[in-house]
Protein backbone atom coordinates (compact mmCIF):
# COMPACT_ATOMS: atom_id res chain seq x y z
CA UNK A 1 0.00 0.00 0.00
CA UNK A 2 1.33 3.43 -0.96
CA UNK A 3 1.27 6.29 1.50
CA UNK A 4 -0.04 9.69 0.48
CA UNK A 5 2.50 12.49 0.64
CA UNK A 6 1.90 16.18 0.17
CA UNK A 7 4.32 18.38 -1.77
CA UNK A 8 4.26 22.14 -2.32
CA UNK A 9 4.77 22.71 -6.03
CA UNK A 10 5.64 26.36 -5.38
CA UNK A 11 8.89 25.17 -3.79
CA UNK A 12 11.51 23.92 -6.26
CA UNK A 13 13.27 21.79 -3.62
CA UNK A 14 10.02 19.96 -2.84
CA UNK A 15 9.48 19.19 -6.52
CA UNK A 16 12.97 17.70 -6.69
CA UNK A 17 12.32 15.78 -3.45
CA UNK A 18 9.16 14.28 -4.98
CA UNK A 19 11.11 12.82 -7.89
CA UNK A 20 13.87 11.55 -5.60
CA UNK A 21 11.20 9.76 -3.54
CA UNK A 22 9.58 8.27 -6.64
CA UNK A 23 12.98 7.13 -7.87
CA UNK A 24 13.74 5.36 -4.57
CA UNK A 25 10.31 3.72 -4.38
CA UNK A 26 10.31 2.67 -8.06
CA UNK A 27 13.96 1.60 -8.24
CA UNK A 28 14.98 4.48 -10.51
CA UNK A 29 12.17 4.02 -13.03
CA UNK A 30 9.35 6.29 -14.07
CA UNK A 31 6.96 5.24 -16.84
CA UNK A 32 4.80 8.32 -17.23
CA UNK A 33 4.50 11.93 -16.10
CA UNK A 34 1.12 13.63 -15.90
CA UNK A 35 2.06 17.26 -15.49
CA UNK A 36 -0.99 19.24 -14.45
CA UNK A 37 -0.16 21.52 -11.50
CA UNK A 38 -1.82 24.96 -11.59
CA UNK A 39 -2.28 27.42 -8.74
CA UNK A 40 -4.03 30.40 -10.33
CA UNK A 41 -7.66 29.25 -10.25
CA UNK A 42 -8.67 31.38 -7.24
CA UNK A 43 -6.78 34.42 -8.52
CA UNK A 44 -8.34 34.11 -11.98
CA UNK A 45 -11.85 33.71 -10.56
CA UNK A 46 -11.36 36.83 -8.43
CA UNK A 47 -10.02 38.83 -11.36
CA UNK A 48 -12.00 37.31 -14.23
CA UNK A 49 -13.74 39.78 -16.48
CA UNK A 50 -11.34 42.60 -15.63
CA UNK A 51 -9.13 44.03 -18.36
CA UNK A 52 -5.61 42.71 -17.82
CA UNK A 53 -4.31 46.22 -17.09
CA UNK A 54 -6.60 46.41 -14.06
CA UNK A 55 -5.24 43.25 -12.45
CA UNK A 56 -2.17 43.18 -10.18
CA UNK A 57 0.37 42.62 -12.95
CA UNK A 58 3.27 41.07 -11.04
CA UNK A 59 0.94 38.93 -8.93
CA UNK A 60 -0.83 37.66 -12.04
CA UNK A 61 2.43 36.73 -13.76
CA UNK A 62 3.92 35.01 -10.69
CA UNK A 63 0.77 33.11 -9.74
CA UNK A 64 0.06 31.86 -13.25
CA UNK A 65 3.64 31.03 -14.22
CA UNK A 66 5.37 29.80 -11.06
CA UNK A 67 3.29 26.68 -10.49
CA UNK A 68 1.99 26.55 -14.04
CA UNK A 69 4.79 27.14 -16.52
CA UNK A 70 7.86 26.92 -14.24
CA UNK A 71 6.65 23.84 -12.43
CA UNK A 72 5.79 22.02 -15.66
CA UNK A 73 9.36 22.63 -16.80
CA UNK A 74 10.92 21.47 -13.52
CA UNK A 75 8.79 18.32 -13.37
CA UNK A 76 9.75 17.47 -16.94
CA UNK A 77 13.46 17.97 -16.17
CA UNK A 78 13.38 15.80 -13.03
CA UNK A 79 11.15 13.15 -14.61
CA UNK A 80 13.42 12.88 -17.65
CA UNK A 81 16.19 11.63 -15.38
CA UNK A 82 14.15 8.53 -14.54
CA UNK A 83 11.69 7.99 -17.35
CA UNK A 84 12.02 5.14 -19.81
CA UNK A 85 13.46 6.70 -22.99
CA UNK A 86 11.03 4.83 -25.26
CA UNK A 87 8.06 6.09 -23.22
CA UNK A 88 9.49 9.64 -23.26
CA UNK A 89 9.81 9.53 -27.04
CA UNK A 90 6.15 8.44 -27.33
CA UNK A 91 5.12 11.33 -25.04
CA UNK A 92 7.00 13.88 -27.12
CA UNK A 93 5.56 12.48 -30.35
CA UNK A 94 2.01 12.43 -28.89
CA UNK A 95 2.43 15.97 -27.53
CA UNK A 96 3.67 17.16 -30.93
CA UNK A 97 0.76 15.52 -32.75
CA UNK A 98 -1.81 16.97 -30.33
CA UNK A 99 -0.31 20.45 -30.58
CA UNK A 100 -1.08 20.63 -34.26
Amino acid sequence: MHKLTKYNFEQDDEVEKLFETVSKEQHGKLDILVNNAFAAVKFMLQNGGKPFWETPAVDMWDIVNKVGLRNHYLCTVYASRYVNVFVLEKYILLKSLLSG
